[in-house]
């Protein structure tokens, strides 16, 4: 960082009015705390005291009434002597606190080391008073406890009195203090606000001259007939001084470039002369030129006639290809759709077959429980004709029993009849379903051959669709790259156009330079005078 630098030198008061404030802000919050602090101790302490010996001069003379009523008979002499011990305690207890307050004070509260003794001494005669029956020593022992009481009230009036005055020395001290730390408030404000001005007077003065210098010699470099010698003297080394060194290095390019310029115009005085003999060269290659651009645009403009044609042949193939690759995906989607409804189909097929199995199975089931019932019918015959013949033997007896046999026969028979006919027809429908299952099964086979087929079929379209898109690929590739070269075909077409063009106006042109080129040593004549003026070493 430089320490010199007009940004730090301008910065000097603003940072000195700073710290003078900031300073006294610390100082007047010191103050504050000054003041403070003695309140609190004023309040804490002080006040606290004397409001105490206040108290106790109060508990004093309650004590010393209640001794009065009991010598004069007033009250209740019990209650009077306890009220006379509460306040006697209470006003040991309250100088007690007084000291305790105090106690960082030991020239105050050491004036007081024989208070213990003189309040024992004063309640000892008032106790001896109060007990004393003899009427001639209560007029002595009266006298000598107000003796005592006098001694001990002039304790706790100078115990006050002790109070206020350490309380008035603290506040003169505090007021001592708080006026020497003014005084050092203001003599540092006025010692940095004078040294914050004279940095603020001093800083603008020097930068004005130093500017006043800079200005000067410029002046002088501006007024000194091209004199490119003279430089910019700085002794600061702040910005201004960078400012000189920044001119004097500008000064000394612009040196550099004026010699350079003297010595390009020496060269440009050599070059005029080649030029004019390259702009006669320029106008016959430009004649030549035109002829052979002439020829090539004719070529050109056939090619892109038959580029046209080719991408026209592109453009329909792509379009036939798109259409069959529609028609594929067409034909693909009725496929799938096909192809779904057959497995759905083959599904159905096989729950069908499924059934039929079941159904099957079933049948034989029946059978089999029909046989049971067949063999239950003959049975249940055989025990009717039993019972019939067990009735003719019972005779009158058996009779309603054989008329029961004789029904139960004939329902025996009947069931076997009824047995045998759903017997053949569940023969004949064990065989329809027989040859049910084997119709369902053959569908089965076909259903399974026909969707493996068209899964075939799908392939084959999918194969046709991605068949066609690459024949649709190539043909808008050769479209687009066809197209291409028929525009690039245009663009050289517009080119050799524009090159004729420019080819005529090279001619023009090159009899143009030869007017120039006479126009340029003229005027490399007069550059060369201009700068000439300049003194550069």
């Amino acid at each position: 960082m430089n320490w010199q630098s007009i940004r730090v030198k301008s910065s000097i008061p603003v940072v000195m009015l700073g710290v003078s404030l900031l300073a006294v802000m610390l100082m007047f919050s010191s103050l504050i705390s000054m003041q403070h602090k003695a309140l609190e101790v004023q309040a804490d302490n002080f006040l606290k005291a004397i409001s105490l010996v206040l108290n106790a001069d109060r508990d004093a003379y309650q004590a010393k009434l209640a001794t009065t009523h009991v010598l004069a008979g007033i009250g209740d002499p019990a209650a009077e002597r306890k009220d006379f011990a509460d306040n006697a305690a209470q006003v040991k207890e309250r100088f007690n606190q007084y000291l305790v307050l105090l106690k960082a004070y030991p020239d105050v509260t050491g004036r007081f080391s024989g208070f213990d003794a003189q309040f024992d001494r004063w309640q000892q005669s008032a106790v001896t008073l109060l007990d004393n029956q003899d009427v001639a020593q209560k007029a002595a022992l009266a006298a000598q406890e107000q003796t005592e009481f006098a001694a001990l009230r002039d304790v706790l009036d100078k115990a006050g009195e002790a109070a206020l005055s350490r309380s008035e020395q603290e506040q003169a001290e505090l007021s001592s203090s708080i006026f020497s730390t003014k005084l050092w408030v203001y003599g540092l404000s006025f010692l940095l606000l004078g040294i914050a001005g004279w940095f603020s007077y001093q800083g603008p003065k020097k930068l004005a001259e130093q500017i006043r210098t800079l200005s000067a010699r410029l002046s002088d470099i501006a007024n000194g007939d091209g004199d490119l010698t003279a430089r910019l003297h700085i002794d600061t080394k702040d910005e201004v001084a960078d400012l000189a060194n920044e001119f004097n290095n500008f000064i000394s390019k612009q040196c550099e470039m004026i010699a350079a310029i003297l010595r390009q115009a020496n060269q440009l005085s050599q070059l005029t002369g080649d030029l004019s003999e390259s702009a006669d060269r320029t106008s016959a290659i430009t004649q030549s030129l035109n002829t052979a651009s002439d020829s090539i645009v004719s070529a050109v403009h056939e090619m892109a006639m038959a580029n046209k044609e080719m991408a026209q042949v592109a453009t329909d193939t792509a379009q036939v290809s798109e259409q069959a690759k529609r028609s594929a995906g067409h034909g693909l989607e009725v496929v799938k759709v096909v192809n779904s409804s057959m497995q759905n189909l083959t599904r159905d097929v096989h729950m069908a077959l499924g059934a039929a199995e079941e159904l099957e199975q079933s049948s034989s089931t029946i059978s089999s429980v029909l046989e049971v019932i067949r063999s239950i019918a003959d049975q249940t015959n055989l025990l009717a004709l039993n019972a019939a013949i067990e009735a003719a033997r019972a005779g009158e007896h058996g009779r309603g029993f054989a008329v029961v046999a004789d029904e139960v026969r004939t329902l025996a028979s009947r069931t076997q009849q009824s047995t045998n006919h759903i017997q053949q027809m569940i023969e004949q429908l064990h065989l329809r379903v027989t040859e049910s299952r084997q119709a369902i099964g053959s569908g089965k086979e076909n259903a399974d051959l026909t969707v493996s087929n068209f899964a075939r079929a799908e392939q084959v379209f999918q194969d046709i669709m991605q068949s066609s898109l690459q024949v649709n690929d190539m043909a808008v590739r050769t479209a687009a790259a066809t197209e291409q070269q028929t525009t690039v075909s245009d663009e050289i077409s517009k080119n050799l156009y524009a090159l004729n063009d420019q080819a005529l106006a090279a001619g023009e042109v090159a009899k143009k330079n030869d007017q120039l080129s006479n126009e340029i040593s003229t005027l490399s004549q007069m550059l060369f005078g201009l700068v000439g003026k300049f003194k550069v070493s």
